[in-house]
């Protein structure tokens, strides 16, 4: 039990993001995904963010369940 409560406490701290992440909404809609950021900026189907800032999605959906998949990008050569 004592192991299973370490890696709980392990797991939610790193899972949990930081105070100052972005928090963006987005809304699954059958056929797009509708993103708003905090500033009020709408993108549909498309996420952008600054570079090396935390992000927390923040996801409800107007029909069904969705999955909402999203790729590593790579830009002049670094991770991002």
């Amino acid at each position: 039990m004592t192991m299973f409560a370490w890696g709980a406490v392990v797991y939610f701290d790193m899972e949990r993001p930081p105070a100052d992440a972005l928090l963006i909404h987005v809304v699954a809609k059958q056929w797009m995904w509708k993103l708003q950021h905090p500033e009020g900026r709408r993108e549909i189907n498309e996420l952008h963010v600054p570079v090396g800032k935390a992000v927390r999605l923040l996801m409800t959906s107007q029909d069904v369940v969705w999955v909402f998949l999203f790729s590593l990008l790579y830009l002049a050569g670094g991770r991002l």
